[in-house]
C-alpha cells in the first residue's frame, strides 16, 4: 500500500496535491490516523504526535543509495537543511522553522512520496532544485615540499685560445636548508692584465607554501607586467609565487555541466580530443575538467545511459591563461636600490631607495584588475590596467600610468664592449667602455597601452600598441633608460590545412620609437611546414619601413639523418649581403655519451666555421671548440660540474640549476637508481647517488630495482614520490636490512625429505613456514643456535640448526635430521 503526502504551497493551509493522489482505500480525513498508526506511539511533541525515521532516499525514482532522517507530523514530513543538502538538494532559498527543520511540502519544485513498506522515500524535482555532482580529473596535489640541508657548488670553467689566452670561471655557492635557500653567483676572469672576480647576485629565498609567498633578501629583480618595466634592485622583495602549487589552475577555467537521466558514462572532448571519461549519477553534473587549449574552441559532452543512447552537448569555449580567476590575488613588493653596471660592477647600486609593487586581482572570471607602482627620488609612477574577456571574442587589454618628478638623479653610465670584440663561444666579461648618459628632463607625463588578443584553431591575431609622452619616467629611466616613445606589435598567424597539416603561416609588424636607438618599422611574413621523414622548411622575408629600410629574406631546411644524427642548410640575404650556412650535429645522450657539430656559415662577407665535441658523464659535461672568423683560429675548452655536499658525503656531478634527490641505501654500494623509470646510476661506496634536474615542488618519481640488490638484504620500499623545494636538495633513503636466513634441507628419522606441506616452528621467534619439494624449507631471523619444530605424520620432532651468516649470500644448510622432542 502506498500513501501520497499532501503537497503544501506558500500558503496558510496544507491540501493535498489532487484528490485522485490519494488511494480510495484511504480518505484524506483518515490520515492522521493512518500517520499515527506507522509511527508506532512516538513522544508527542506539543500535545501532538511526533515520529522520527530514518529512511532510504530516491531522487526521481532512481536511489540515492543514502538513509536519511525524517520527521512526521500528521500533516507532512520534516527533515533537516544539512539531510537536503547532503542528497544533492539546493537549500540557499529555504528558512529552517524554531527546529531547525523543513517542511518537505513548503520546497518549491519538490513532490515526495512515502512507501512505508519499503522504508523508502522518493522526492521528485526538476534539475533546478538539485545540486550538481562534480566530476573532475585534475591532477592530484603533489607531495608535501621537502629539503634537507647541504651546499652545492656549480661551476662552468672556460679557456679561449686568443690572443692572449683568456680564462673564466661562473661559480655559484648555493646552501640550502629547510628554512631557505641562500645563494650567491659571480664570475672570475683572467684576460690580459686584468684578473678580476664580479659578483652577480647574491640573496637569501624563502618560500611558504601554504600561503604561496616567497620572501627575498638581496639581489632581486622588480615585479613587471606587460605594460612596465623591470629593473634589478638589491632589497627585499615578498610575492605571490603560484609555482609553489603546480597543480593550482590560475585562470578560469570553465565549468561544463550536463544532465543525466539515469546515471551515465561520460565523455569530455575538446576540439575533437578527448580530455576526460567518467560517470555521473543521475541528475545535473559539472565537469571541473582543465581543457588543454589556449584561446577558443569547442566542447562536446557525451553521456550515455544504461540502454547506450548518447546525448551529445556542444559548449564553445574560449581560454586565456593572462586572466586570473575569480578570487585570486597576484602580488610582489620590492624595496631596494637600483643595481647599475650588473655583470661588471660587484657593488653598484644607486645611492637613493626605490620601491615598486604590482597587483593583480581577478574580479570575475571576465575581469581582472592590474595596478602599479614605483617611487624613487624625484621619480613618482603609478598607473592601473584591465583584461576584459569578450566570450568567444577574445580578451581586450587596456593600462594607464603616469608620472611625475623631476628625473631623478643622474643615471648610471651606460657600458659597450671594444669593437671588433669576438666572443661567440665564452662568457667571459670583457673591459667595457662607459658612456655617460643624460638624465630625464623633469615634469609629468602617461603612458597608455591597448591591446587585443584572439586564439581560435584557424586563426590567431594579436594587436598591442604602447605611447608615452617625452616627460614620463620609471625606475628604468631614472637610471638613464628611457621609455620608448611607441611601441607597435599586430600578429597573425593561421593554419594552412591545404598545405598540410602542419604547416602555419603568419606575418607580422614590429614599430619602436626609442630615444636611443631610433625609430624601426619591420614587417615580416614567415612559413612553416613539415616535410616526411622528419624534415621541416621555414622561409622568411623582413623589411625595415623605418630608418634603415632594409629587407632580408631566410630559407632553412633542418633533417634527421638517422638516430641522433641531425643536419640543416640555410640560405638567404641582408643588408643586400647574401647568407649561407650548413650543419651537421649528434646530441649527446641524457644518460651519458659523446656528441658533436660541424657548421660553416658565410655572413657579412665573413667566412666561419666550427668544429665542437662534447662529452655528457655522470660527473658534468665537457666542451671542445675550434673556430675560425675570417681567416682568425679560436679554440675554447669548457668544463661544468658541481660539487655536493649532502648527508655527511661529498659528491661530485652535473650542474644543478633547480631541485635534485640525493638517495640513499644506508651504505648499500652498486644500487641501480631509476628516475621516472630509467636508470639514472649506482650508488657509490657509501650508498648515495646524485640525482639532478628533478623538477621542484611536483611529484619526481625515484625507484631502486631489487634486482640489483644482495641476496641478504631486505628492502622496506623500492619508490618513492618527492617534491623537494625550489633550488634546494632533498634525501631519498631507501631503507635496506640485511637479514640472516638460509634454505634448510629437512629430513625425517628415516633419512626421507620431510613431506610437502610440512609446517615448521622456528622456536625462538615463534614463526612458521611450509616445507616444499625435496625437504627444502627457506627460514629467515636465524641465530647462531636454532631449533625447529616439525610434526611429520602427527609425530612431533625438533631439528638443531647452526647457523653462520655468509655476506651477501642465502645459503642451502643441511641436511638436518628430525630426531625425538626433548619430553
Amino acid at each position: 500500500m502506498r500513501w501520497v503526502l499532501p503537497v503544501c504551497v506558500f500558503t496558510s493551509t496544507c491540501v493535498p496535491a489532487r484528490a485522485d493522489d490519494v488511494p480510495a482505500t484511504l480518505a484524506a480525513g483518515d490520515l492522521p490516523a493512518t500517520l499515527a498508526a506507522l509511527r508506532g506511539g512516538f513522544p508527542v511533541a506539543g500535545g501532538g504526535a511526533t515520529g522520527e525515521l530514518y529512511l532510504e532516499v530516491a531522487i526521481n525514482g532512481v536511489s540515492t543509495q543514502k538513509i536519511a532522517q525524517f520527521f512526521i507530523t500528521d500533516t507532512m514530513i520534516y527533515t533537516t537543511i544539512n539531510e537536503l543538502r547532503d542528497l544533492g538538494l539546493r537549500t540557499d532559498d529555504l528558512r529552517p522553522d524554531a527546529q531547525g527543520r523543513v517542511g518537505l511540502g513548503f520546497v518549491p519544485g519538490l513532490r515526495y512520496t512515502y512507501q512505508p513498506e519499503r522504508q523508502r522515500i522518493n522526492l521528485e524535482t526538476n534539475d533546478s532544485r538539485r545540486l550538481p555532482a562534480a566530476l573532475a580529473n585534475t591532477p592530484a596535489r603533489p607531495p608535501t615540499a621537502a629539503t634537507g640541508t647541504g651546499l652545492v657548488i656549480n661551476y662552468d670553467a672556460t679557456v679561449q685560445t686568443n690572443s692572449p689566452t683568456q680564462y673564466g670561471l661562473f661559480s655559484e655557492q648555493r646552501f640550502f636548508y629547510p628554512g631557505g635557500v641562500f645563494d650567491n653567483t659571480g664570475t672570475a676572469y683572467w684576460y690580459e692584465d686584468r684578473h678580476r672576480y664580479v659578483r652577480l647576485d647574491t640573496s637569501w629565498t624563502h618560500s611558504n607554501t601554504d600561503t604561496l609567498v616567497t620572501t627575498r633578501l638581496g639581489d632581486t629583480i622588480s615585479s613587471s607586467l606587460t605594460w612596465t618595466r623591470p629593473v634589478r634592485m638589491g632589497g627585499a622583495q615578498v610575492s605571490r609565487d603560484f609555482s609553489l602549487r603546480p597543480d593550482l589552475i590560475t585562470y578560469p577555467v570553465p565549468a561544463l555541466a550536463g544532465s543525466a537521466a539515469v546515471p551515465s558514462a561520460v565523455d569530455l572532448y575538446v576540439n575533437n580530443v578527448r580530455q576526460f571519461s567518467g560517470n555521473a549519477p543521475s541528475g545535473p553534473f559539472v565537469i571541473n575538467a582543465v581543457p588543454a587549449i589556449n584561446g577558443a574552441g569547442e566542447a562536446v559532452i557525451v553521456s550515455r545511459d544504461t540502454l547506450g543512447r548518447s546525448v551529445m552537448t556542444t559548449v564553445p569555449l574560449y581560454i586565456d591563461a593572462r586572466l586570473l580567476a575569480r578570487g585570486l590575488t597576484d602580488f610582489s613588493v620590492e624595496a631596494g636600490f637600483v643595481r647599475r653596471a650588473y655583470s661588471l660592477e660587484s657593488f653598484d647600486y644607486a645611492g637613493e631607495p626605490s620601491l615598486s609593487a604590482s597587483l593583480r586581482r581577478g574580479i570575475t572570471d571576465e575581469f581582472t584588475l592590474e595596478a602599479h607602482s614605483e617611487i624613487t627620488r624625484g621619480v613618482y609612477n603609478a598607473g592601473i590596467g584591465m583584461l576584459f574577456g569578450i566570450g568567444q571574442w577574445g580578451v581586450l587589454n587596456v593600462a594607464v600610468a603616469g608620472s611625475a618628478g623631476n628625473g631623478g638623479e643622474n643615471p648610471a653610465p651606460r657600458y659597450v664592449y671594444p669593437a671588433g670584440y669576438y666572443n661567440g663561444f665564452s662568457s667571459i666579461a670583457p673591459q667595457a667602455t662607459a658612456i655617460p648618459q643624460q638624465a630625464p628632463t623633469g615634469g609629468s607625463g602617461f603612458q597608455i597601452a591597448a591591446g587585443w588578443q584572439w586564439r581560435t584553431p584557424a586563426i590567431s591575431i594579436d594587436l598591442q600598441a604602447q605611447r608615452a609622452t617625452p616627460h614620463y619616467s620609471d625606475l628604468a629611466a631614472a637610471e638613464g633608460t628611457p621609455v620608448p616613445r611607441a611601441t607597435y606589435r599586430a600578429t597573425l598567424a593561421a593554419p594552412l590545412r591545404a598545405l598540410g597539416s602542419s604547416s602555419t603561416a603568419s606575418a607580422s609588424f614590429v614599430g619602436l620609437d626609442d630615444p636611443y636607438y631610433g625609430d624601426s618599422r619591420i614587417g615580416s611574413l614567415a612559413y612553416t611546414t613539415s616535410l616526411p621523414r622528419g624534415a621541416s622548411l621555414s622561409a622568411s622575408v623582413y623589411h625595415d619601413f623605418g630608418d634603415t629600410r632594409t629587407t632580408g629574406v631566410f630559407v632553412a631546411l633542418s633533417f634527421v639523418l638517422g638516430g641522433a644524427l641531425n643536419g640543416s642548410v640555410n640560405a638567404g640575404t641582408d643588408h643586400g649581403k647574401p647568407i649561407f650556412g650548413a650543419a651537421v650535429s649528434k646530441t649527446a645522450d641524457y644518460g651519458g655519451g659523446f656528441g658533436w657539430q660541424v657548421q660553416t656559415a658565410r655572413q657579412n662577407g665573413i667566412q666561419q666555421s666550427l668544429a665542437q665535441g662534447t662529452y655528457r658523464g655522470r660527473y658534468g659535461d665537457v666542451l671542445a671548440s675550434v673556430a675560425n672568423v675570417d681567416s682568425r683560429t679560436y679554440g675554447e675548452l669548457d668544463a661544468s660540474g658541481s660539487i655536493v655536499l649532502m648527508a655527511g658525503d661529498v659528491l661530485a656531478g652535473r650542474r644543478i640549476d633547480d631541485a635534485f634527490a640525493l638517495v640513499s641505501t644506508d651504505g648499500v654500494a652498486g644500487v641501480p637508481v631509476l628516475h621516472e623509470n630509467r636508470e639514472i646510476g649506482r650508488t657509490n661506496s657509501a650508498g648515495h647517488l646524485l640525482v639532478p634536474d628533478l623538477v621542484s615542488y611536483q611529484a619526481n618519481h625515484l625507484a631502486i630495482d631489487p634486482l640489483g640488490l644482495p641476496a641478504d638484504t631486505a628492502v622496506a620500499t623500492t619508490q618513492l614520490n618527492l617534491a623537494p623545494q625550489a633550488r634546494a636538495g632533498v634525501l631519498a633513503r631507501f631503507p635496506l636490512q640485511g637479514f640472516h636466513g638460509a634454505q634448510l634441507l629437512l629430513l625425517s628419522a628415516n633419512g626421507q625429505p620431510l613431506p610437502v606441506g610440512t609446517q615448521i616452528t622456528h622456536r625462538e621467534t615463534g614463526k612458521q613456514y611450509i616445507v616444499g619439494y625435496d625437504g627444502l624449507a627457506f627460514v629467515d631471523d636465524l641465530a647462531q643456535t636454532n631449533t625447529i619444530d616439525a610434526a611429520p605424520a602427527g609425530k612431533h620432532c625438533e631439528l638443531q640448526v647452526p647457523y653462520e651468516a655468509q655476506a651477501h649470500a642465502l645459503p642451502t644448510l643441511g641436511p638436518f635430521t628430525c630426531g625425538t622432542a626433548a619430553p
